[in-house]
């Protein structure tokens, strides 16, 4: 049996394992027998996500078993070692894993996974991703993040430390080594490239200005106050060239991402994402469509919207041409919870027309209204929701609580955009539910309406 078939087939194995698990006193061992047949050479991928909660004592049995998956190529380890003991089996499994490609240590709960750095630096040197969960306090001396330097092929890169101790120096040298990097997620990420880009250390971003693709840059602002808002963001798009994707979150948009829009070119970027912000308004809207003509995906959540200052559409075009996927929403994304409460959501008429106008390649929308703080000379109607909804390329539409919605506006969309698979959030519509109960029975079977 070939090793995509093998994957396939431990992963049905593995369901009834947890069926028998739950429901069978010999559960146990059935899953111990169960790991014992599907852990082979064959297997080349593997996430232990869905037997979390089955995998109670059996934590070491597990490790030690990954030891005969030489050719495994992606592993998401969500389960920890119990004691010492799993914990040197865990370690020793490592070394042997000298072919993954991906590898997410991702624990449910809080646990470092510190000790598996310094083996994955040593033995792991063909990843070209890796996401880690770990606590930078706990690292022996002489050992941290820069141990991982010589994974030279790693592209995607998230370091998820909730630790005290500063680690700069680590991620500068990540930043100086792996040339590869196009993904690069880690809390200290701008004091790095700050001191990198220091009058003192000119230069020292040569490495990741040359190499291949795209750079990606995940930034909160930096705790340390004399870092928040300019020059930290404007330097540090600045010394990235390749900069293609930006997330901001919990950050001053007109400090940082206002003065950033003024003084560097950023016409290349194709991914803008805010979250948890608390002044973003018109004036700000409009900088970005003058500023980013390629832009792709623009996404504003769990942050206040006010219709403050002007839209003023750039000369010979439209605002936003190459959008492809927009959501503007005030609540938190992915059931995570929200860091600032919203003081205003003003989603209205203007601000809708000016950021879907003209964008014809629409695949995926997310708006959602509240009407409560919308002006009344500004609230969006369903002739203007059609208007800029109608869209051929159009994929995927969830439309929370519009003002004004009809089932004719289903009607319309159904025939102007061919390519709609979902439609979500019509509860959320004026409709009654007799209104909605006939929607889904006269369109539900061509698209998804929820």
């Amino acid at each position: 049996m070939p090793s995509t078939l093998w994957n396939e087939y431990a992963e049905i194995l593995m369901d009834e394992a947890v069926k028998r698990f739950r429901y069978r006193e010999e559960g146990k061992k059935y899953f111990e027998r169960i790991m014992d047949y599907t852990f082979c050479g064959k297997l080349t991928r593997c996430s232990t996500s869905a037997i979390e909660g089955c995998s109670s004592g059996l934590e070491e049995t597990l490790y030690r078993k990954l030891r005969c998956c030489r050719k495994l190529e992606s592993l998401n380890m969500t389960i920890v070692p119990r004691d010492d003991a799993g914990l040197s089996t865990a370690m020793l499994s490592l070394q042997h894993l000298q072919h993954l490609v991906t590898l997410a240590l991702l624990p449910p709960a809080r646990y470092s996974f510190h000790w598996a750095v310094k083996a994955i630096g040593r033995h792991c040197l063909k990843l070209r991703e890796l996401k880690i969960v770990y606590n930078g306090d706990l690292f022996s001396e002489g050992e941290g993040i820069a141990d991982l330097q010589r994974c030279r092929c790693i592209a995607s890169l998230w370091l998820f430390n909730f630790g005290r101790l500063c680690e700069t120096k680590g991620v500068g040298c990540l930043l100086r080594t792996l040339t590869h990097l196009k993904v690069l997620f880690h809390k200290e990420l701008p004091n790095a490239i700050l001191e990198m880009t220091s009058g003192r250390r000119e230069g020292m971003l040569q490495a990741c200005e040359e190499s291949p693709g795209d750079m990606q840059v995940l930034m909160k602002e930096p705790s340390l106050p004399r870092l928040i808002g300019p020059p930290c963001l404007s330097e540090i798009v600045r010394r990235l060239p390749q900069l293609r994707v930006l997330v901001l979150q919990q950050a001053s948009l007109a400090s940082s991402l206002g003065s950033t829009l003024q003084d560097v070119d950023v016409s290349a970027l194709t991914v803008l994402r805010v979250s948890d912000v608390w002044d973003v308004n018109h004036d700000l809207v409009s900088a970005i469509a003058r500023s980013c003509p390629a832009l792709q995906v623009l996404s504003v959540a769990s942050s206040s919207l006010e219709a403050r200052g002007q839209l003023v559409t750039p000369p010979r075009r439209a605002p936003f041409p190459s959008l492809r996927e927009v959501t503007l929403v005030p609540s938190a994304l992915a059931g995570r919870p929200a860091l600032v409460t919203p003081s205003a959501w003003q989603l209205g008429t203007a601000l809708t027309r000016y950021v879907l106008d003209g964008a014809l390649r629409l695949a995926f929308v997310r708006l959602h209204f509240k009407d409560s703080d919308v002006a009344p000379e500004d609230m969006p109607s369903e002739p203007d929701l059609e208007a800029v909804l109608c869209r051929p390329a159009l994929r995927d539409l969830s439309l929370e609580w519009p003002p004004a919605a009809s089932p004719t506006l289903v009607e319309r969309l159904v025939e102007a955009c061919p390519a709609l698979t979902s439609l979500a959030a019509i509860t959320t519509w004026p409709l009654s539910p007799r209104q909605c109960a006939d929607v889904i029975a006269s369109y539900g079977r061509r698209i998804d309406i929820t």
